[in-house]
């Protein structure tokens, strides 16, 4: 299978239309960012199955899939925490039969 992929680097508070479209958001902010966007995280998972990755900073209201820490390399023994997430506010039946972005 083919997988179509945009990338966008923006400020989701500002382009609310793009990260209503998203199937997987990339987050580097900080916690009241977090707590700014999360509402809007919320409406989009009533819609479709999201995925989150948020870096330092997790989602307070949600469990993540996956926790791991990030080592760089100009910092040797730092662990900076990264965080995955699948949020889904829908039927469990209609989530689990949802493929993760487009696939042709």
């Amino acid at each position: 299978p083919r997988v179509t992929m945009e990338i966008h680097c923006i400020n989701g508070l500002e382009s609310k239309h793009i990260v209503k479209e998203s199937d997987i958001i990339f987050l580097a902010l900080i916690p009241r960012g977090m707590r700014l966007i999360y509402p809007m995280l919320e409406d989009i998972a009533k819609d479709h199955t999201t995925h989150v990755m948020s870096y330092m900073n997790p989602l307070v209201k949600e469990k993540p899939l996956i926790k791991t820490g990030v080592e760089l390399s100009h910092q040797p023994g730092a662990q900076w925490p990264l965080y995955l997430y699948r949020l889904d506010k829908r039927d469990e039946k209609e989530a689990a039969d949802e493929p993760i972005g487009d696939t042709q």
